[in-house]
């Protein structure tokens, strides 16, 4: 059985951005494969420690991130 897994540091998205995730993911795997697969493929998304992964090296704490996407797009991720 096919599946598609996501993972994103924990506290980085809100519920609803974490179900609009999965939605896109769905989308990208139906536009790939046909319409037929949307519904037989699960979507995980799994958190992960703030302090459990890196960029370039270093961890990445979620505070960190935050800062990041706010200098990027000018607001916060959440």
């Amino acid at each position: 059985m096919q599946f598609m897994q996501a993972r994103s540091v924990e506290n980085g998205y809100t519920s609803e951005q974490k179900g609009g995730s999965g939605s896109q993911e769905s989308d990208a795997k139906a536009l790939i494969e046909g319409e037929n697969q949307r519904r037989v493929t699960p979507v995980v998304l799994e958190e992960i420690g703030s302090d459990e992964r890196g960029a370039g090296g270093p961890s990445a704490a979620t505070d960190a991130i935050h800062a990041a996407c706010a200098s990027f797009l000018g607001y916060g991720c959440i």
